[in-house]
């Protein structure tokens, strides 16, 4: 199953780290998960590459 996950940065990332972790938690669980963020300088911190 494919997901796509939309995340909407408000405040001290800890809306996009919980949108990480689902994704994360949904490839461990055999799924696909694409996330869509509206500021992928918030990303950055946790996922340079």
């Amino acid at each position: 199953m494919l997901w796509d996950v939309f995340c909407r940065v408000i405040d001290n990332f800890g809306d996009i780290g919980v949108c990480w972790r689902l994704c994360a938690d949904l490839a461990t669980r055999g799924h696909r998960a694409r996330l869509w963020v509206d500021d992928d300088a918030a990303l950055a911190w946790m996922a340079p590459e």
